[in-house]
C-alpha cells in the first residue's frame, strides 16, 4: 500500500509511458536499519531524463527492454537490456533514455545506516 508523505509526490519522474511504483518510507535516509524506501517498474518515453548531483537513498536498477545511458560521476556507460547499475548519496548520474529505443527498467532504493 501507498503512504503519502511530504515531498513523496515529487519523488518520481514524470517522463515515463506507464509505471507501477512504490515508495514505503522516505523519512531519514541513516537512521535505523536496512530497509526499502520506494521501487517499482517504469516504461520510460523517448524523453526520458534524470539528471541529479546527489540522491539521500542507495538506488538499484535493472534495464528489461530498451536502450539508453547512464552517466555516473562522470563517466558515461551504455544501458542494455540486462544491464544492472547502481547510484545513491555522493554520486552524481544522469539516467537518459535512447530516443528511438526507451527502456523499460526496475528500480530499488534502499534506506539505513546499512545501505550506506
Amino acid at each position: 500500500m501507498m503512504r503519502r508523505q511530504r515531498g513523496s509526490e515529487d519523488f518520481f519522474v514524470s517522463e515515463v509511458r506507464r509505471a507501477r511504483r512504490f515508495y514505503l518510507d522516505l523519512g531519514p535516509v541513516a537512521k535505523g536499519p536496512l530497509a526499502v524506501a520506494a521501487g517499482g517498474w517504469e516504461a520510460c518515453s523517448r524523453s526520458y531524463v534524470v539528471d541529479r548531483s546527489d540522491f539521500p537513498y542507495l538506488s538499484i536498477e535493472f534495464v528489461a527492454a530498451g536502450r539508453g545511458e547512464v552517466t555516473l560521476n562522470g563517466r558515461t556507460h551504455p544501458l542494455v537490456r540486462g544491464a544492472v547499475f547502481t547510484y545513491g548519496p555522493g554520486v552524481s548520474h544522469c539516467i537518459r533514455a535512447h530516443h528511438t529505443d526507451p527502456m523499460s527498467k526496475y528500480f530499488v532504493d534502499f534506506r539505513g545506516h546499512d545501505a550506506l
